[in-house]
């Protein structure tokens, strides 16, 4: 018990991932700039931790680009998610 309460306010509460160990969260951007969709979460990566709007513009290229390409086409991402599937462009 004790270390599920301790894990439990070290990675829920306090937020302290691996990853995002030292990412400025002040930084983080709307994630409605990449799809409405998004509307309300606030996007940063450890990849572009210091300038979160190059992977916000790099990820909407990637979608402008996918959706003028006649053929269909799915992307696949590297996020972990409990029901993996493709998303449709």
């Amino acid at each position: 018990m004790f270390a599920t309460t301790k894990y439990h306010f070290r990675f829920n509460e306090g937020r302290k991932f691996h990853e995002l160990n030292y990412v400025d969260f002040d930084l983080s951007i709307n994630g409605e700039q990449i799809d409405k969709r998004l509307v309300g979460l606030n996007w940063i990566t450890p990849e572009f931790g210091k300038n979160p709007d190059k992977e916000i513009t790099l990820i909407n290229d990637a979608k402008f680009y996918l959706k003028k390409e006649s053929t269909n086409s799915y992307l696949l991402n590297t996020c972990k998610s409990s029901k993996p599937s493709p998303t449709p462009i």
